[in-house]
C-alpha cells in the first residue's frame, strides 16, 4: 500500500493506493475539508489507509511512503516533537495494534508517481454543500 498527501493553493488532499496479493489496484483520493500542514496530511493519509485495510479485514500489510517522518514516528524511531502531531501518532499506534504485522518501507519519490497524483486531484475537487444528500 502506498500513500501521499497534497497541500496546495487549491486545498488539501490525500491519496492511497492499495494493491492486493492478486495484483488488483484500488486507488483512493480523499479531500480534506480543513487546513492542514504537510505532516498532518501525511498522517491523515496513513490513518485513512490503515482504516481502509481494517475495513477490508487485512491482517498483514506493507506500507510504502516517500516521506520519512510519519514512517519513523509510526515505528517509534523518532520522537514526535510537534504537539499537534501527537494525537495523530497515538491514533495510528492504536490502529496498528489491530493488525498482526505491518511493515513500513521508505521509497524514493520516483516510485510513488501514480499515488502522488491522487492527492493533487482530491485537493482540486470542489465539493458543494449538500451535493451528496
Amino acid at each position: 500500500m502506498y500513500f501521499d498527501e497534497a497541500v496546495n493553493q487549491y486545498g488539501n488532499g490525500i491519496g492511497i493506493l492499495l494493491i492486493t496479493l492478486e495484483g488488483f489496484h484500488i486507488p483512493l483520493a480523499i479531500k480534506l475539508n480543513f487546513e492542514a500542514t504537510n505532516y498532518m496530511a501525511e498522517y491523515e493519509a496513513c490513518i485513512a489507509k490503515m482504516e481502509a485495510l481494517r475495513e477490508l479485514r487485512v491482517k498483514e500489510a506493507e506500507v510504502f511512503e516517500d516521506s520519512t517522518l510519519v514512517i519513523a514516528q509510526a515505528q517509534k524511531l523518532w520522537k514526535v516533537k510537534e504537539e499537534h502531531l501527537k494525537p495523530y501518532q497515538q491514533y495510528l499506534e492504536d490502529l496498528t495494534m489491530t493488525f498482526n504485522k505491518i511493515e513500513y518501507v521508505i521509497i524514493p519519490i520516483a516510485q510513488s508517481q501514480f499515488v502522488d497524483a491522487l492527492p493533487t486531484l482530491a485537493s482540486m475537487v470542489e465539493i458543494l454543500a449538500g451535493a451528496w444528500t
